[in-house]
């Protein structure tokens, strides 16, 4: 399988960047939620394995949601991310004529979530990878992070984003492989400027799917590694109670992304 081309789908004035590969009997969305860099992620050995095993059993359709990667900038007027990423979502799949998928979301689940339980009809299954579905601490959500991790956390996007130290400190599976950990920087860099990454992680600290959870009808599959350092089992777990007949499976290490470490499983 060679590297699938990019193409557009217009929302309104805008355009979506995305790609199609492979032929598989049922259409399979792979996506970072807000982030990505569709055209990028094809350089990394890694990233390239995991998405062509992805195609090697289905149709996968990817792409970068509006303010992120190849895509237009998302509109000024568009205070909420998630609506305007399930907005791209339907303008791919209207593209590529998709009436169902199945979605694979890993990192930011917001829209993936909303996406999920507003549109019962076109998510067949949903497999959410190391996420929450809130990061911050709330009274009835006591094993969200304390409040002040959120100032640490932003202080350090500010200060790591695009370099190898944030790659490491994601992905410690990296720690030894200078390939992996320079390209992981460079992708960094391509999706967005650490300023405009911090005002994000500091936006996103709050917001909560947990209202939504039980709209949530799609045969879910809930995946998370056991010593994140970042996402501390916790929370993907939570995922997996209040989603109806969801199941949680742990898998072994640390990182955040699906991509290096035990791919396979």
């Amino acid at each position: 399988m060679t590297q699938p081309n990019v193409q557009y789908a217009r929302v309104g004035d805008d355009r979506v960047a995305y790609q199609v590969l492979g032929e598989g009997p049922f259409d399979l969305v792979a996506t970072a939620g807000i982030w990505g860099h569709i055209d990028l992620e094809w350089e990394d050995p890694a990233t390239a394995r995991f998405l062509r095993r992805l195609a090697s059993f289905s149709r996968l359709i990817r792409f970068d949601p509006r303010g992120v990667g190849l895509s237009d900038a998302r509109p000024d007027s568009a205070r909420d991310v998630a609506r305007c990423w399930a907005e791209d979502l339907l303008a791919v799949m209207t593209a590529v004529r998709s009436q169902s998928i199945v979605l694979v979301a890993w990192l930011s689940g917001q829209g993936p979530l909303q996406f999920a339980a507003a549109q019962p009809a076109r998510v067949r299954a949903l497999v959410l990878i190391n996420m929450a579905a809130r990061y911050g601490h709330a009274a009835d959500y006591p094993q969200g992070h304390p409040v002040k991790s959120r100032a640490s956390y932003v202080e350090f996007a500010r200060k790591y984003w695009g370099t190898e130290r944030w790659a490491i400190a994601h992905c410690p599976s990296l720690t030894h492989d200078e390939q992996a950990r320079h390209w992981h920087a460079k992708w960094q860099r391509a999706m967005a400027g650490p300023k405009a990454i911090a005002e994000s992680f500091a936006r996103d600290w709050e917001l909560d799917a947990r209202p939504i959870l039980t709209s949530v009808r799609a045969p879910t599959l809930v995946m998370a590694r056991s010593h994140s350092l970042w996402l501390p089992s916790t929370l993907p777990r939570y995922l997996a109670d209040h989603i109806l007949n969801a199941q949680y499976v742990e898998l072994p290490g640390a990182d955040i992304l699906p991509f290096w470490e035990t791919p396979e499983l």
